[in-house]
């Protein structure tokens, strides 16, 4: 008799941990297939922001390979010219030393010192004048510029509290405190 309730109890005591085996396991599966959705709507969006950052990559090639061929073609046109241009320099020829004066004799109670030049306010440049823009693209998809050489888009930080707040053609409008500026290509 004693046998059959062993028996009994091994059955019942292996079906229970059979039922919480099943339990937990499907507790774990509820869990991955709840976290899936997440981890699967988190690739989507860097896929698609990585497309965008394709495209707009794609734009940027192909405007600044316009602009090669532009200058190119004008290097053909005009063979003694060169590649990078700017303001012509043109070397002034050095003017001729100045005669030396003869040496005059001074007395010591006629030299006096010279007054203090009197100081003049030191004047900062502008917040803006450290910003330079270099390209922008602008099209119905994508606007985006170049600024000191690093890449931006709309609302983002060229420095700490200077933020893009307009992206337009040949334009860029920067914000910092309350205080707007707006750079354009070529500006000094």
């Amino acid at each position: 008799m004693k046998k059959k309730y062993t028996a009994a109890g091994l059955l019942a005591v292996a079906l229970v941990s059979c039922t919480m085996a099943y339990q937990f396991a499907m507790a774990e599966e509820r869990a991955a297939q709840a976290w899936r959705p997440s981890q699967d709507s988190q690739l989507q969006s860097l896929d698609a922001r990585l497309g965008e950052k394709v495209r707009e990559f794609l734009e940027l090639n192909e405007l600044l390979s316009r602009q090669l061929e532009d200058v190119r073609l004008q290097q053909a046109g005009q063979q003694d010219s060169p590649l990078l241009t700017g303001n012509a320099f043109v070397p002034e020829p050095l003017a001729p030393e100045p005669a030396m004066p003869e040496p005059v004799e001074i007395t010591p109670e006629v030299v006096a010192p010279p007054p203090p030049p009197p100081e003049s306010p030191v004047r900062q440049a502008p917040w803006w004048s450290r910003y330079q823009l270099s390209m922008v693209v602008y099209s119905d998809t994508s606007r985006s510029a170049v600024i000191n050489g690093r890449y931006v888009r709309r609302g983002d930080a060229v420095a700490s509290g200077v933020v893009v707040r307009d992206i337009r053609p040949n334009q860029v409008t920067l914000a910092r405190g309350g205080e707007t500026a707006r750079l354009t290509i070529g500006a000094e």
